[in-house]
């Protein structure tokens, strides 16, 4: 007989920690039950071993709960985006970029590294997540994301429930490409770089004002979006989402140009009444892996 009362969560209840690594630095974020990113630090890595990368992440968990202002005991916990698929047995199925990391029980070895309860997601599945909760993909139901990290990865997320599959692979689009050809990896272009003696050894070292116009750049840009091309509009033709994202490790200008190449309609020129989901960048670029992580612990 009570009249009904409207609750909500505190969302300073509790907060989670998200971690997201490269080979060479590492980005932790903090985020309440919100969905608000509280904090990002990004820090260097000195090797992408399980035991450095949990010593950096449980340093930089520490500085952003003291800039927070937050208790310790209110950290439900830390969720990981890893480089790789997982193998049946829950071990890493980790990039060749991470070979100390491959056939490594993550979420094992990072519990007993860290005083929290660890949780793990494949890299380019936390960020669809993260692109879900606070991203392009938040007013949409179903929406299929390319993600351009080390590898070629991807998420699926189907009526705003993300898509694992069977053994918890589904979504990654490497295996349309050949690993003994040029590929529109980040590994591909970090590599032709390095052959055109542009220094970046990692993917924060890109940088618009110093590369933009480098023929390395340009060309791995044109080569990559054709590939993209051939590939991104057939795939999503037999999910039929509402929404492409093209995300990962690229900094935004390039994730732009490579959108503008990808034609998600003239492919199928017999069926041009048949509805084709628009392709467009990350709204929020590598942060995306971080917030998709840190969910992982509040959400599951």
């Amino acid at each position: 007989g009570q009249p009904t009362r409207q609750i909500s969560l505190d969302p300073s209840a509790l907060v989670s920690a998200g971690v997201n690594f490269s080979h060479s630095y590492i980005e932790v974020g903090l985020i309440d039950l919100a969905g608000t990113l509280l904090g990002v630090r990004r820090t260097a890595l000195s090797s992408p071993t399980v035991v450095a990368i949990a010593k950096v992440a449980g340093t930089a968990i520490a500085a952003l709960l003291a800039e927070a202002k937050v208790k310790r005991d209110r950290l439900a916990g830390v969720g990981f985006a890893l480089p790789g698929d997982t193998f049946d047995d829950g071990s890493l199925c980790a990039h060749a970029y991470f070979p100390e990391l491959f056939g490594a029980k993550a979420k094992d070895e990072l519990s007993r590294s860290l005083d929290f309860d660890v949780f793990v997601e494949n890299d380019g599945k936390a960020c669809a997540i993260g692109e879900m909760l606070l991203g392009a993909g938040r007013d949409t139901a179903s929406f299929m994301l390319v993600h351009i990290g080390h590898g070629i990865g991807g998420g699926i997320v189907l009526d705003r429930k993300l898509y694992r599959g069977a053994h918890g692979n589904a979504g990654p689009l490497g295996g349309f490409f050949p690993p003994d050809q040029p590929r529109p990896s980040g590994q591909d272009l970090l590599e032709g770089l390095a052959a055109a003696q542009i220094v970046a050894k990692d993917f924060d070292a890109i940088e618009p004002d110093a590369m933009a116009e480098a023929p390395a750049i340009s060309e791995w840009i044109e080569r990559a979006g054709r590939q993209l091309a051939e590939m991104v509009p057939r795939v999503a033709s037999m999910i039929d989402p509402d929404l492409v994202i093209l995300g990962g490790r690229l900094p935004p200008w390039m994730l732009h140009q490579l959108v503008n190449r990808i034609d998600m309609v003239t492919p199928f020129p017999a069926r041009h009444d048949i509805p084709r989901p628009p392709i467009v960048p990350s709204a929020l670029g590598s942060h995306a892996g971080v917030i998709g992580a840190a969910v992982l612990p509040i959400y599951g």
